[in-house]
């Protein structure tokens, strides 16, 4: 490399040591395909513990659909493994929130006006970390504000080695504010976006995702969208509709016959029937003992009844005085 005579010889790097560096995710626009990365990065949702008969587990997590419903501030434990074998010393574990639809992406997460409160019991110890949307549960837990305007606000942890007899590393996260909230989330899909780095440089070497619904009722949210992506069960056009009545075809002698599936129908539609007769039955033994009760007005009257209406009251009760019997 050419070096100008009144340029200073450039410096050596020196290593990082202790310091902090910044995650390079909070400063450019996230990547959010998964990326499980030399070290075979992976992430999952542990298992809710058990809780007393008759209530439910505080959060649901859909391994279909990769998404987790949960209610605000509960600890739900994230499990992150690495390849065995692998040097765990300088590695780390960023924890952002993203807005994943493509409109929303370049929208930093924030927390709504009401959450960041510091009254509220919630935030009792937040400190510097009470407009974060994210909190781990962990003692060497670091919050970063990155991005051009420092509202790309991450928490990042150590990783440590797992356990003797496990390969993976848990930690667990609380979500301080609603999908809800006016002002914060405001309906929009949230995802947390974990990248694996290294500790030194701030390099990202694996990411995965999962997304995240925070719901007062994690349960019956997580019913509703399964029943809404369910596929609509579509009969094609030629099938006959089940629902269609029954068929009909006159016979030679003038009768109408109903076909029947089974015994239960055909002693259904008996009774129908049997019911229907009795009815019409009495229906007309009433009219025929109502007209034998009416007197039959004369001839002449009922077939004219303008003529009769232009006749005197006097003329009239002559007319039915000569032609009474």
């Amino acid at each position: 490399m050419y070096v100008l005579p009144h340029a200073p010889p450039p410096q050596p790097v020196q290593p990082a040591g202790d310091r902090f560096v910044e995650s390079a995710v909070n400063n450019t626009l996230p990547a959010l395909e998964p990326w499980p990365g030399l070290h075979r990065f992976r992430v999952s949702v542990r298992t809710p513990p058990p809780v007393q008969h008759g209530r439910q587990p505080p959060y649901v997590f859909d391994r279909e659909t990769n998404k987790l419903y949960v209610d605000m501030i509960i600890a739900v434990t994230f499990a992150f493994r690495v390849a065995e074998g692998t040097d765990t010393t300088r590695l780390r574990v960023s924890a952002l929130p993203v807005y994943p639809d493509m409109h929303h992406v370049n929208t930093p997460v924030r927390r709504c006006p009401t959450h960041r409160l510091p009254e509220l019991e919630c935030n009792n110890g937040a400190g510097s970390f009470i407009d974060h949307v994210i909190r781990a549960e962990h003692d060497d837990a670091v919050y970063q504000e990155g991005g051009t305007t420092k509202e790309r606000r991450s928490v990042v942890v150590p990783y440590e080695r797992p356990p003797p007899g496990t390969l993976d590393y848990l930690v667990s996260y609380r979500f301080c504010c609603m999908n809800t909230c006016v002002g914060g989330i405001n309906r929009r899909r949230l995802m947390v976006l974990f990248t694996l780095e290294d500790s030194s440089t701030g390099e990202a070497l694996g990411r995965q995702s999962v997304e995240v619904k925070v719901c007062k009722c994690p349960h019956r949210d997580a019913r509703t969208d399964r029943s809404r992506a369910l596929p609509k069960q579509r009969r094609p056009a030629s099938s006959p509709d089940p629902q269609e009545p029954p068929s009909r075809r006159p016979c030679p002698a003038g009768r109408l016959v109903v076909e029947v599936d089974d015994m239960i129908e055909y002693d259904h539609l008996k009774a129908v029937l049997a019911s229907f007769r009795a009815a019409r039955r009495g229906l007309l033994r009433a009219r025929s003992t109502s007209d034998s009760a009416t007197p039959a007005l004369p001839a002449s009257v009922s077939s004219d009844t303008t003529s009769s209406e232009r006749d005197s009251p006097a003329e009239r009760r002559t007319l039915f005085k000569t032609e009474a019997p």
